[in-house]
């Protein structure tokens, strides 16, 4: 008589020919990224900033949603063994299972990668581009007219304080009495540099101080920005973080921009030169951030800082800035060459006097 074969699964292998649900399910575990291979990575902070005028680059598509899992595990068969040898150790296949009863876990969902993208945007980058939406690098054009607005507005009260405390007449008379000594009857240019007199090292210390207060503090500001820059929707903020300028970073640019170069002024050699050499240094800069790829010119880079403007705001504001600008300059020059043509005309007249009246 034979015996019949037996049925029992083995402790070895699974019970059955493929039921599936009596099979452990293994969870399976995403390969580690190649440690020897480095992504792109792009420029911390504002480098991927589009230039002012440059097409914004479109949204990158969405994430596809995750496949449905089963929200509680699957109920393990009554003929699973308890004793079932774990599956073998792979780079693949992750451990078995703690639960040998269960036999199934949850898998990790990976981090979406946006498909040919080979780098991630870091997290400090992500909540920039939050925050600073809608803006592209400045152009040079719009940077000039709100340094051509700024430094008017600076030098307002400067400049009255100026007209109300220096003798212009005696500068008049230097210049008239160059002039009689000169044989040829040319002006000395030096006739006309003012004496330096506790008036005038007042005069240029208050005016280098308000227009530190001035640029340093709209800078550090909760705006970011300059009265001449907020009419153009433009901002400096930190190139690497986004954030606003600290005290030292304002500093360093209010220095790099020549600013301090005024209190050549006090030097009596160096006064009438003083102009010429801040010119110098900002057709300088001028080159230094044309030739730059994010508009940063060496004032910019020493500072960490970058400008910014609204994509939305045009050639139109612009052009509109400057217009605004020119008619500034007439009002404030008709005004200040009426008030020294007020105090030198009595010199004038003097000078006048001394030729002598034509005989009939």
């Amino acid at each position: 008589m034979t015996q019949p074969p037996d049925e029992r699964p083995r402790p070895d292998q699974p019970a059955g020919d493929g039921g599936p649900e009596n099979e452990p399910t293994v969870a399976w575990t995403p390969p580690e990224p190649d440690a020897a291979t480095t992504p792109d990575e792009g420029d911390v902070g504002y480098a991927a900033i589009p230039e002012e005028g440059a097409p914004v680059a479109a949204e990158p598509p969405p994430t596809p949603p995750a496949p449905d899992m089963p929200a509680e595990p699957p109920a393990a068969s009554a003929d699973t063994p308890a004793d079932a040898a774990p599956p073998p150790a792979s780079p693949i296949i992750s451990a078995a299972p703690s639960e040998p009863s269960s036999g199934w876990a949850t898998p990790t969902a990976a981090a979406p990668v946006v498909p040919g993208s080979g780098w991630e945007v870091p997290a400090t980058a992500a909540a920039i581009a939050t925050t600073q939406d809608g803006y592209v690098i400045s152009g040079v054009g719009s940077r000039i007219v709100a340094w051509l607005i700024d430094t008017t507005l600076a030098g307002i009260i400067p400049a009255l304080i100026g007209l109300s405390l220096f003798d212009f007449q005696a500068v008049a008379r230097r210049a008239i009495e160059q002039a009689e000594r000169n044989p040829a009857g040319r002006i000395d240019p030096s006739a006309y540099t003012v004496p330096i007199t506790l008036d005038f090292v007042l005069v240029t210390l208050i005016t280098v101080g308000i227009q530190y207060l001035y640029f340093v503090g709209f800078w550090t500001s909760r705006w970011r920005s300059t009265p001449g820059m907020m009419g153009l929707s433009m901002r400096v903020v930190d190139a690497a973080s986004g954030g606003t300028l600290s005290i030292v970073e304002a500093t360093k640019r209010w220095i790099a921009l020549g600013f301090p170069l005024a209190l050549l002024g006090l030097i009596g050699t160096l006064q009438s030169v003083a102009g010429v050499i801040q010119f110098g240094l900002l057709i300088f800069l001028f080159f230094t951030t044309v030739t730059s790829a994010r508009r940063q010119g060496l004032h910019d880079r020493w500072a960490n800082s970058l400008v910014i403007r609204s994509a939305r705001s045009g050639n139109g504001a612009t052009a509109l800035g400057c217009f605004l600008w020119g008619i500034l300059i007439i009002v404030l020059g008709f005004v200040a060459s009426t008030i020294v043509f007020a105090n030198v005309l009595p010199v004038i007249q003097d000078y006048i006097n001394t030729f002598p009246s034509p005989t009939p």
